[in-house]
C-alpha cells in the first residue's frame, strides 16, 4: 500500500496514490502524510499518520421495499469486520428477511383470476463475502496494484424464496476480481459463479397450467456453472455546473460449456435428455446485455434522460430454455411503465391465459426511455416520459408463434407507453409516482393497436406505478 520507498527521489504522484489507496481500504478514520525536512541537504522524512476505525461492528436495518410494483417490508443483520487476517480483508455477513405483497392465482370455474393477498411472499437468506485488497491469483506487477486498485471477492449465500405458486431454494457460490481501468471505468470478472437451484414445491394448480408449454422447463432443479465479465463507465460530470453525464453497464456471460465438453466429448457419454451433474441437470447458455444512459442538463434543475437497454440470451448443447432467473421480461416501474410487471409481451402475443397472469419471459429485450424532469417548488419534481420496447423469443413456442424476433417485423412488435411523473425529492429519499397510458398495444390486432388514433381507452390502459428513487 506504501509507494513512497527510503532513498528514492520525492514524487508527488505517488505520494497521492499512497494516500488514495490508504482510504480506499476503509479501515481508517484519518489518513495524513507528513513530509519534514531531515536536517540534511537532500532528504526529506515521511511520516504516515493511521487512525484506524472499528475494527468489528455490526448493523441492523429495516426498509420498505418496492420490487418491480410489489410492495413489501425487509430487515437485515449485518455483521463487518475490516480487518479480518491483519491485512485489511473485510468479512461481511449478512442475515436478511423479507415479506412481500405478490400476485396469486386462484381457479374458479375453469378461469384464472388475480388476487392480491397482503404479504403472501416470504424469502430469507444468508450472504457471506470476503474481500481482499489485491488481486490471490493470479501475481500481478506492482504498476497494477498501484494505479487499478484490485480486490478479490469470494461470496457465498442460500437463499429461501416461498412465492404464492412454488417454493424455491438458491444456493450461491462465487469467485471473482474487481479493478479499475481508469477513473471512471470498472472491470468486473467471475471465473467462477455456480448456482444450484431447487423447486421443493409448485402448487398443483401452478403445475397443471405450465404442464406441457414452455414454462415447465423453467420450473425444474438445475444448476448452473457462470463465467462472466462486466464493466461500469460513469462519466460523472455533473459538479458545480451539471454538465452532461454517460452512465454504461455492459456484462457477458456463459454457462455449462466446459460440463459439457467433458460428458460428450471426454466421457463419451449419450444422452436422450441432458446431462447431469451429482443428478441435477446444468444449464448451457450465453446472455450478453448493455445499458446505457446520457443525462443531458438543460439548466441546474432541468434534464433530459436517455436510455437504451439491449440484452438476449441463447441456451444450447444441455439446455433447450434459459434459466428463469436469467429470462428477460418487461413492464414496471423502471421498464415500459404503462405495463404492469413482466405482463407485456413477447412480441405481438396476446394470449389471455398468461398475459396478465404469469410472468412474461423471453430471450431478447430492447428497451428505450426518454424522460424529461424539471424541478417545479420546493421538493416536488415533475416528469414527462416516452418507453419503447418489447421481448422476444429466439425459438417458436407453444402458443406464441408472434413472439418470435424476427429482423424485418421487431419494429411493428414495438411498444409505446407515455406519461407524467411526479418525484418528491428530499434530498436522502425520493418518493416517485408515475402515471403512464398505453399509445400503441402490439397485443391488440393490427388496427387497433394505436390508442385515441384506432380505438377508445379502456381501464386496463392506464397503468400507476409507485417507486423509490429514480427509474435509472
Amino acid at each position: 500500500m506504501n509507494f513512497i520507498q527510503p532513498h528514492q527521489y520525492f514524487n508527488q504522484k505517488d505520494a497521492e496514490v499512497t494516500y488514495n489507496k490508504y482510504v480506499s481500504l476503509n479501515n481508517f478514520r484519518l489518513v495524513n502524510i507528513r513530509f519534514t525536512e531531515s536536517g540534511r541537504k537532500t532528504g526529506l522524512n515521511c511520516n504516515i499518520e493511521l487512525t484506524p476505525l472499528q475494527k468489528q461492528f455490526y448493523q441492523i436495518e429495516a426498509e420498505g421495499t418496492n420490487s418491480s410494483g410489489n410492495l413489501g417490508i425487509a430487515g437485515n443483520l449485518i455483521y463487518n469486520n475490516r480487518n479480518l487476517f491483519s491485512g485489511a480483508q473485510k468479512l461481511n455477513i449478512r442475515l436478511h428477511g423479507s415479506i412481500e405483497r405478490q400476485t396469486a392465482v386462484i381457479q374458479q370455474n375453469d378461469e384464472q383470476i388475480q388476487t392480491y393477498l397482503p404479504f403472501n411472499s416470504l424469502e430469507t437468506s444468508l450472504e457471506s463475502k470476503l474481500q481482499f485488497p489485491s488481486f490471490i491469483f493470479p501475481f500481478i506487477s506492482e504498476n497494477f496494484i498501484k494505479y487499478n486498485n484490485p480486490t478479490t471477492q469470494v461470496q457465498g449465500s442460500y437463499s429461501f424464496q416461498q412465492r404464492p405458486d412454488f417454493t424455491r431454494t438458491i444456493t450461491t457460490l462465487t469467485f471473482g476480481y474487481e479493478w479499475n481501468g481508469n477513473k471512471n471505468l470498472k472491470h468486473f470478472v467471475n471465473p467462477i459463479e455456480i448456482n444450484y437451484v431447487q423447486i421443493p414445491f409448485i402448487s398443483w394448480r401452478f403445475k397443471h397450467l405450465i404442464r406441457g408449454t414452455f414454462l415447465e422447463n423453467s420450473y425444474l432443479n438445475h444448476m448452473e456453472t457462470i463465467s462472466s465479465y462486466g464493466f461500469l463507465f460513469n462519466d460523472p460530470k455533473v459538479g458545480k455546473n451539471k454538465q452532461n453525464t454517460i452512465f454504461i453497464r455492459g456484462k457477458f456471460e456463459t454457462s455449462g460449456n466446459l460440463l459439457y465438453a467433458y460428458f460428450h466429448d471426454i466421457k463419451k457419454q449419450v444422452h436422450d435428455t441432458s446431462y447431469q451433474l451429482f443428478s441435477v441437470p446444468f444449464s448451457q447458455f450465453i446472455r450478453a446485455d448493455i445499458d446505457l444512459r446520457y443525462y443531458k442538463f438543460i439548466s441546474l434543475n432541468t434534464k433530459i434522460v436517455y436510455r437504451l437497454y439491449v440484452g438476449a440470451g441463447y441456451p444450447y448443447g444441455n439446455s433447450t430454455v434459459l434459466p428463469f432467473n436469467k429470462q428477460y421480461f418487461s413492464g414496471g416501474a423502471s421498464s415500459i411503465r404503462a405495463w404492469a410487471v413482466r405482463s407485456l409481451g413477447p412480441g405481438s402475443v396476446n394470449n389471455t391465459t398468461y398475459q396478465d397472469v404469469y410472468n412474461q419471459t423471453a430471450d431478447i429485450k430492447l428497451e428505450g426511455n426518454l424522460e424529461y424532469r424539471f424541478k417545479l417548488f420546493w421538493v416536488i419534481e415533475p416528469a414527462l416520459f416516452v418507453d419503447v420496447g418489447n421481448i422476444w423469443d429466439i425459438y417458436k413456442k407453444e402458443n406464441r408463434e408472434n413472439g418470435v424476433f424476427k429482423l424485418d417485423k421487431f419494429y411493428n412488435d414495438l411498444a409505446i407507453g407515455y406519461g407524467m411523473g411526479l418525484r418528491f425529492n428530499f434530498g436522502f429519499f425520493i418518493f416517485r409516482s408515475d402515471f403512464s397510458l398505453k399509445g400503441k398495444d402490439p397485443a391488440e390486432s393490427i388496427g387497433n393497436r394505436w390508442l385515441f388514433i384506432q380505438r377508445k381507452p379502456v381501464r386496463d390502459d392506464l397503468n400507476i406505478n409507485i417507486g423509490i428513487g429514480y427509474p435509472f
